[in-house]
This record gives structure tokens, sequence and C-alpha cells, in this order.
């Protein structure tokens, strides 16, 4: 049967002070649900109830097309989703997994698997009609459990595959409906960046990312989007496509990572926030309702899994986020995304000022000028002419006519915005270190390979050291370790503050070493990463310079001369000090 949408409006329970009309849900405020698993659909009317504009879940291809060649719904897949379309909740449906009548039960991987799951595609269109306007190729294509088989022998092209034979094909009979593809947990930029070089953005119009940091607060989490970004942009004519973030989410029981249900809340609002700060236009939490049992343990839902559905702090916070935002567009961060305090401001058509602020260290602002302020509950709060924030946001409602404080004062140099392709161009240079801190520029080594986008050089005969606009790598000439080195030199007198992060983009390796440098003075040096782990040294330093006086982010090969698995991303921001 074809289902078609339908608007309705729905108070919300008493408990949160405001109402939504569902017609106008937003579908930028996600989240994830199992109802293809036998979840309770009573949960679809509770999340319409927070503003949740879309779900996220799954219609298995192996429980539709059971014999090869005939279709059949399952009627538990047509009752939600007429229950999400009678809540005007969109769906993302993520079309997976492998068909035992394809090639053996494992992902496709030739075109007879990869013809099947087009087909899949487009039946399962062809069957809910225009409800469904997203669709989602597959899930963490990237990660064994998903995937095995054959298609393990080389994941990135075999995954290009089922996107060449898909996109046409759902394009050629549903041209109106979005491909979603990647869904990478952690970005995997690896992955990413072999897709892209392949062509993998030909073949889908938004791409999808699971920016999980279940051991960090939300903060930083913007910064491996620039990174995904300035990949698409170097394999796509420097165009973007959309990101959206399909799974983001921390949990509240499991293991050490585990955070109190407080601190799940305000995480959530600070998440998206600063998602839609970076421009991710959908974000989805993972997971709507607590699933410990098919996730490893952990409670990362809205609600409880009880009878009752019981909602957490997280719950509220998603609706009085969703009421507050609706209607508004993301205008900017406003002073920058490098905290401590955070303001993020939203625009309504009719000019209305909005504001998501919060602080990981307790700050005060004066606040004239702002006409309201509310708590994750929606309670508005007592004014008295300033806000005082901390690590729960509040949503603030008109003009700071004293503007947002600058925290540090004027931002002199920030690695990511000034990146370029000539040497001393706005200040920055790219270089290395052969042992020692000695600056040498790249292009002056054997076989300068340096482009736009691009610095390099190669020392080993096998591997290029350089950098290009987020990641740095190493090397070795002879025996001596190579640095990679990002320089700026000052044209300022006076104290700065040198903030910023390096982190390791993979795992394997003996780690590596990084250091901020000023006037060959070493500040800091931290090893990082090596073995099976991802890590990030941030930093927030000060020093005083001159005109003249140079600043170097260098990341050498750690304590040995391995400079395999060394790739790390680097951001780095200069500014004075008031």
């Amino acid at each position: 049967m074809i289902i078609s949408i339908k608007s309705i409006v729905v108070a919300l329970v008493a408990s949160v002070p405001f109402v939504l009309t569902l017609s106008a849900q937003d579908q930028r405020f996600g989240v994830q649900m199992h109802l293809a698993q036998g979840w309770n659909q009573s949960l679809i009317p509770q999340a319409a109830r927070a503003g949740v504009g879309s779900v996220r879940d799954e219609l298995y291809w192996g429980n539709i097309e059971q014999t090869r060649g005939n279709f059949t719904f399952p009627k538990m897949y047509d009752d939600y989703m007429a229950a999400l379309a009678a809540n005007n909740i969109s769906p993302l449906i993520e079309l997976d997994f492998s068909n035992p009548n394809y090639d053996g039960g494992n992902a496709p991987y030739d075109d007879d698997g990869f013809n099947g799951y087009a087909n899949y595609c487009t039946q399962v269109l062809d069957h809910y009609g225009d409800q469904i306007q997203a669709v989602e190729i597959w899930n963490e294509y990237d990660v064994t459990t998903y995937t095995g088989g054959p298609a393990l022998a080389d994941l990135a092209d075999t995954y290009l595959g089922m996107l060449q034979a898909a996109y046409p094909a759902i394009k050629a009979s549903h041209p109106n409906v979005t491909v979603v593809g990647g869904g990478t947990p952690w970005l995997d930029l690896p992955f990413w960046e072999e897709l892209c070089a392949a062509g993998g953005l030909d073949y889908l119009d938004v791409a999808s990312i699971h920016p999980y940091r279940y051991d960090q607060p939300p903060e930083g989490i913007q910064d491996e989007i620039f990174q995904l970004r300035n990949i698409m942009k170097t394999y796509n004519h420097g165009e973007e496509k959309p990101i959206w973030a399909t799974e983001v989410g921390w949990y509240t029981s499991g293991d050490q990572y585990s955070v109190t249900p407080a601190q799940q809340a305000n995480y959530l609002v600070r998440a998206y926030a600063l998602l839609m700060a970076a421009g991710v236009d959908r974000v989805y939490w993972y997971l709507y309702r607590d699933n410990p049992e098919i996730d490893y343990g952990c409670s990362l839902g809205l609600v409880q899994e009880d009878d009752n559905q019981t909602t957490k702090p997280a719950y509220k916070a998603m609706a009085t986020m969703s009421s507050f935002l609706q209607g508004a567009h993301f205008v900017r961060a406003e002073g920058g995304l490098g905290g401590p305090a955070y303001s993020i401001l939203f625009q309504r058509d009719d000019g209305t000022e909005l504001r998501v602020m919060w602080a990981t260290t307790p700050t005060t602002i004066y606040a004239a000028g702002a006409v309201s302020e509310q708590d994750l509950n929606g309670n508005y709060l007592t004014m008295d002419g300033y806000l005082y924030l901390k690590g729960s946001p509040l949503f603030v409602t008109g003009p700071l006519n004293g503007g947002f404080p600058n925290q540090y004062g004027t931002v002199l140099a920030n690695s990511l915005d000034d990146f370029s392709g000539g040497q001393g161009s706005n200040s920055w240079s790219y270089g290395v270190y052969l042992g020692g801190t000695l600056f040498a520029p790249l292009g002056s080594f054997a076989r300068p390979t340096d482009q736009a986008a691009y610095w390099a050089d190669n020392f080993t005969g096998l591997y290029l050291t350089g950098a290009d606009q987020t990641t740095s790598f190493t090397g070795l000439f002879g025996a001596t370790p190579v640095a990679s080195v990002r320089r700026w030199t000052s044209n300022y007198d006076g104290n700065v503050q040198i903030s910023g992060s390096f982190k390791t983009e993979q795992t394997g390796g003996d780690g590596v070493g990084v250091k901020v440098v000023v006037d060959g003075r070493v500040l800091q040096r931290v090893l990082l990463g090596g073995g099976n782990s991802s890590t990030t040294w941030k930093f927030n330093l000060t020093s005083t310079v001159h005109q003249g006086s140079t600043i170097d982010f260098a990341v050498d090969p750690g304590s040995s001369t391995d400079y395999s698995y060394d790739a790390t991303a680097v951001s780095a921001t200069i500014t004075s000090k008031p």
C-alpha cells in the first residue's frame, strides 16, 4: 500500500511547558529507533511530543525479499510507517542488511548482489511512495560487524559498487529522494578519502557520519567535520556535500565512560548546537529508548526501557531545544568555537535573535537586551541583567546589546581558516624539522610536490612528509626523523593565547610526538597514540611574541623512527591576550 503523510497538532505532556505544532516539526532534530525490531509504536507519539521531526529506522532487506524476486512487506513495517506518518515524523530509512538470496548471504560484493540490492531499494520506495524522502545506503559499512565476507577485501571499493548500482536506480524512479551515504563511526577519514578519490561523491546526495566521542564532552566535535569537508572539496572540484550526523550520543550506564542523566541532557544540546554551527544539516540521537541488550550493556536512550517509557532529563532537553529553535536558522558561533564560553546564534525570519549558550568553566556575561532565558526543562528564569553560564545550556531570547565578550582578544591566526597553497600566505609557512627544531620549508628537498591544497616532499622514497589543511604526516631522511611543521610568523607585539588540538587519525604504529614551539623554544611536547587507540591533546598555552616571532606546530615520528600510522589532525588558533 502507499502511505501518505498526515498533519496533526499534538499538545506536549503537562510536564513540558509549551506546545508544538507538528505540521511544523523540524527534521534537524532526529532520533534513531528500532521499530523494525519490534519496538512499541507508542514511542512514536511520545517522540513527536519532544519535537522529533525525523526517525531513522530500518526496513530489512532479508525480511522483505525472503524469496528471490518476491517482495512482501511485513505488517509490522507497514504499521510503524503508518504511525510515523500519523505523527508527521519523516522517516530516514536505512536500507540494509545482507540477503541470503544474494552473494551467499554476505554483504553484496558483485554485480548480482549490487543489482539485487538496488532492486530492493526501489521496491521499498515504490511501496511507501512519497512518505520516504530520504534513504541511507547501508549502516557503518566500514565496520566489519555490519559487512563481512569478500567485501572486506576492499571496503571502500565494494561500497562504491553498491552506490553505483543503487544511486542511479533510485534516481531513475524516485528522483526527489535524498540518497545518504557513508554512515561512518568516528568519521573514519581514510575510508572517506578512498571513497571520495574513487568518485563516490557522484553517487550520494548527503554524507553521513557518526561522530561519537563517548570518553569526551561534545566540545571539539565540530573540528572533525572540517576535516571531512576538506576531503570532499579536494575530490569534488572544491565543492562539498551536505553532512548529516545520523548517529551521536552518550550513555547513562554501561562502563567507565557513562555520564549522569543530567550530563547526558547537557551534552545532547551542546552537541546539536555545535554540529549545527559546523554546518551539519540534521542530527540523530542514538538512541531514543534504552536498549542495552544490543548496545553492549549501555543505556543511550532519551527514555528508559520500562513499561511506562519513563523519560530522562535528555528527553526534556530535546523538547526544549526543538521548540526554542523552531523556525530559526543558524547565523554564527559568536566568539568562535574555542570556548570556554559558547554562544550559538540563531535567528527567526522576523529577526528575533535566539542563542544556545553555555560554558565549560563558569562564566558571567552582561546581558542587556536579552528578554528571556530558559533552562533545559523550558522553565523561564529570573533575569537580573547578567547570564550565568555553566555546563547546562541556557536558551536566551533577544539581543545582547553589549555583544558576546571577546574571551581572549583578537584572533590573529587560525590554522584551518588561513590554510593556503602559498608559502607565507596569511603569515603561515609549511615545512619540516630534520631532528631538532631547525625549520626548512617544504619544496626545498628531494622531489618537491607542493600543490595548492597539499604541501609535501618525498624524503623516504616511499612516503610523503607534509601537511594539508587539517593533517600532518611525518617521515624519515636517512635515519633522521622528519617532523611536519606548520609555522605562523607574527606581525604582533604582546602576549598571545595559543589554543587548539593534535589528534591522531589512525590506530596502530607507535604513536607520534606533538609540540608547540615559540622562537625555537619548546613550550610543551606530548606523546600521542600508538597501539589501538586514537588520542587527542588539547593545548591552551600563553607566550609573549614580537613582530617576526614564529610559532610552530610540529608532529614528529614519536618515540622511535617508525612513521607508519602517524597522520595527525592539527588545529590551532592564536589570539591576542587582553
